[in-house]
Order: structure tokens, then sequence, then C-alpha cells
């Protein structure tokens, strides 16, 4: 019988992983990852996810910021200004 995935984040807030395959269309925890890698942040990843992207000796996994998103409010406020 499947086990219930865990729906808590992986990480802190505001950090990610970024992932690069050693070769391109490699998959793991439910992720392909091409040549360039991907940016996946902790709240989209369980920490089972977490831990079998970090062991895979396929993968380069390196903690990163994310960036901050602007507010939508702000960027519309400050479009208008001239």
């Amino acid at each position: 019988m499947p086990t219930i995935q865990e729906k808590k984040p992986g990480g802190p807030e505001g950090k990610g992983l970024k992932v690069v395959p050693k070769r391109d269309g490699f998959r793991r925890a439910g992720h392909v990852f091409s040549g360039e890698g991907k940016t996946i942040p902790y709240a989209e990843l369980t920490p089972n996810q977490v831990e079998m992207l970090k062991g895979e000796q396929s993968l380069v996994v390196i903690e990163v910021d994310l960036p901050k998103e602007e507010p939508a409010a702000d960027a519309q406020t400050s479009s208008k200004k001239r």
C-alpha cells in the first residue's frame, strides 16, 4: 500500500535547491533535470525529496537563496509613477 506523501516543506523559507544533472534528462524525486539544471524552492519539496536529491550521486545539489518577489501592488504602483 502506498504511503501518504509528507506535506511540510523540506527546508527554510526563501531558500531552495539548485540541481544540475551530470547527464541530461535525469529524473529523481518527481522532477526531470536538463543540462542547465533547475532551481526548486524548498516549499515545493518534502523532506524525503530533499534527502533523495542530496543523496543522488548523479546530481550536483547546491542550496541557494531564492530571489525576493516584489508584491504585485507595489509593482503596479511603481510602474505608474513618472
